[in-house]
């Protein structure tokens, strides 16, 4: 990798980040768009077994809006370091409002189906795959080099409180009208393209002069060519094959111990809030510990978290172990960022963060198959347990990793 410094001028470099109108405008609206998104995720699966009563079919709307994001996310980096980034950005986001205000405008003229339900999981998808890498690509045009770490941390604030919010405001708003959560989404996206127009900026490729584009594919070469960068992504990616399996396994626990659906909700809520707590902690943890040391420390962590929910004490105490095991998710992701995306080229940056998302997105699905394969042969305990096996797996041989272990931050 070619180490560059981002020659996008941020306005200006000594006004502190809270006082940062253009990236605050910004990021409120972003935060409009992902509490839409979030209130309206909890209602397309109620909505759609109110239509169909099929757990398969709701099922499925989740699967291909997650597919249609990995299959895409490629190529929307690739768009992401040819085309206007602003302009995706503003084009990602008005497709996610068209999708999801159709939605409510079915429902108030009764002529809703399945097939455009199943079409907008697909519009949504897309829409995260062209507009995620894009939105991180932004950010560094809005605030200075030694305040990204700093506006990463306020991203993953901003992640974390709408899952812990957007979940049950969705609820609330299903409960008084189905319409009503779509309504909610369309707007709060439809604020977030206002806000790209509010707040310009440069969103151009910058490219040295004679330099070529690149391969499509050239994300992935960046990321194969580096030992260390495959060793990291495989056990985040592994973390996040964990995560996807532990949902599913906390909510069948609670269910067997007869917990009611609004208990399931708050546990899982532990989460979000986990995440809130540990974006607080990133610096902190980032001045503590060396990158590699950081990310076995999490995993080493994580590992025996697993194992104690096992232990039947109650609702409340699952919900103080998934926040603990989400706590040092956020540093893992503003670390990711400072050893990869900054270390690169503007000009392939694009591609670079889109592979790393469907690198690490692959665990969704892929965790989603393994917690309910555990879980039809055997019990939540039995399936923690071989979480907890699989997580230590790759731990074991990266502790043994001397490149990871000597690994250092940048100096800048």
């Amino acid at each position: 990798m070619n180490e560059s410094v981002d020659v996008q001028a941020p306005p200006s470099s000594t006004v502190p980040l809270r006082r940062n109108w253009r990236f605050q405008v910004f990021w409120s609206g972003a935060v409009a768009s992902l509490l839409g998104l979030r209130i309206a995720g909890l209602a397309y699966p109620l909505l759609i077994l109110a239509l169909t009563g099929s757990p398969a079919t709701a099922g499925a709307f989740g699967a291909l809006q997650t597919g249609t994001m990995l299959l895409l996310a490629i190529p929307g980096g690739a768009v992401a370091d040819r085309a206007n980034r602003r302009t995706v950005l503003a084009g990602a986001l008005a497709l996610q409002a068209a999708a999801v205000a159709s939605v409510s405008i079915a429902m108030a003229l009764h002529v809703l189906t399945v097939a455009q339900l199943m079409g907008t999981a697909v519009l949504l998808g897309a829409g995260t795959a062209f507009g995620g890498p894009v939105r991180m690509l932004a950010l560094r045009s809005l605030v200075p080099p030694e305040q990204l770490s700093q506006a990463l941390v306020q991203e993953e604030v901003r992640t974390s409180g709408g899952n812990l919010v957007g979940a049950p405001l969705g609820g609330v708003l299903y409960a008084l009208g189905r319409a009503l959560p779509f309504v909610a989404s369309a707007v709060g996206c439809v604020l977030a393209v206002i806000s790209i127009f509010v707040v310009r900026f440069d969103g151009r490729v910058q490219r040295p002069a004679g330099q070529a584009r690149g391969s499509f594919l050239q994300g992935v070469r960046i990321l194969w060519a580096g030992r260390l960068l495959r060793t990291v992504l495989f056990l985040v990616g592994t973390l996040g094959v964990v995560n996807a399996a532990l949902t599913l396994v906390v909510i069948v626990q609670l269910q067997h111990d007869g917990a009611s659906s609004g208990t399931v909700g708050l546990v899982l809520a532990g989460e979000a809030l986990g995440g809130v707590l540990g974006a607080l902690l990133t610096k902190r943890l980032h001045a503590a510990l060396a990158p590699g040391h950081l990310l076995l420390a999490v995993g080493w962590c994580v590992a025996p978290l697993l194992l104690l929910m096992a232990v039947p004490w109650g609702t409340g105490w699952l919900l103080v172990v998934l926040s603990l095991i989400a706590l040092g998710q956020p540093s893992l992701t503003v670390m990711l960022d400072i050893l990869v995306f900054r270390q690169v080229d503007d000009a392939v940056r694009g591609r670079v963060i889109a592979t790393t998302i469907a690198t690490i997105g692959v665990g969704t699905p892929v965790g989603s198959a393994l917690g309910g394969l555990l879980l039809q042969f055997e019990s939540p305990a039995v399936a923690l347990a071989t979480l907890a096996v699989v997580l230590c797996m790759p731990l074991v041989t990266a502790s043994f990793n001397r490149e990871l272990r000597a690994a250092r931050w940048p100096a800048d």
